[in-house]
């Protein structure tokens, strides 16, 4: 029995329980690039488009949360929303889709640490 309860824990999505209109600051990355992701299905069902600038992957927050992401060190911001998960690097909270990654200002360094603001779900 409590191999089963076990199992069952592995396939279970923890709630996030960052509340609505609060910023953090989150590490993040990107992939899309040269990476061979750009096509393929994501968690949400959705093929994976890395011009797309409003893709992320979080690995708790539910399919079509907002974020409205900032980068504090040039000021950009991009409206990105949960369609995958992931990042699955130790460190990092949040994957954005190369073009967010470039209108944020960090596709050349690869991670930033971004002000994320959680905007609500989709209706």
């Amino acid at each position: 029995m409590s191999t089963a309860i076990a199992v069952m824990a592995l396939f279970i999505t923890p709630q996030d329980t960052t509340p609505p209109n609060q910023v953090v600051t989150m590490n993040a990355s990107y992939y899309g690039g040269s990476d061979g992701f750009h096509g393929r299905q994501m968690a949400s069902g959705e093929r994976f488009n890395a011009q797309d600038p409003t893709v992320a992957a979080h690995k708790t927050l539910p399919f079509g949360t907002k974020i409205k992401l900032t980068n504090p060190q040039t000021g950009q911001a991009q409206l990105v929303e949960v369609k995958d998960r992931g990042p699955f690097e130790p460190g990092r909270q949040l994957d954005v889709s190369a073009a967010a990654a470039k209108n944020l200002g960090f596709k050349e360094q690869g991670v930033a640490k971004l002000e994320a603001e959680i905007i609500g779900a989709k209706p």
